[in-house]
């Protein structure tokens, strides 16, 4: 393979990779449960890796903010090639129509309007309210 087809891979690779990464789970501790408040919640694990050599800040939030909030901090600042591990709670607003709801996080870097989605199920009961 000719040097200059690898170093021109190995750019094009540079180019398209992302600064950042992330991993959104839900704990396994409990299916959800009820607040004080009667509402329904459940409780996920975010993972941000920063793939960069800066500090970067980082905030998530639910496309349907309406029907789902995140209680707790919701930015997050992570260390240069570091990764940040924290537990968010999302509470349903009002009673889910569905036992199992696919809700989507948007996780967007501050610095460079950079945005990653990622989806996961959201728990409930019938007649929890």
């Amino acid at each position: 393979m000719h040097p200059y087809y690898v170093s021109f891979l190995f750019a094009a690779w540079v180019y398209q990779r992302d600064n950042f990464d992330v991993s959104i789970i839900r704990d396994r501790q409990a299916l959800y449960r009820i607040n004080t408040q009667g509402q329904v919640e459940n409780t996920f694990v975010l993972k941000i890796i920063n793939k960069t050599q800066q500090v970067q800040h980082y905030s998530i939030n639910i496309e349907d903010s309406q029907n789902f909030t995140i209680h707790g901090q919701f930015e997050y600042a992570v260390l240069p090639a570091e990764q940040t591990i924290n537990h968010i709670t999302v509470v349903a607003q009002h009673a889910p129509e569905e036992l199992k709801t696919l809700i989507t996080f948007s996780v967007i870097d501050k610095q460079n309007a950079e945005v990653i989605e990622k989806s996961s199920s959201f728990f409930s009961a019938k007649d929890t309210w």
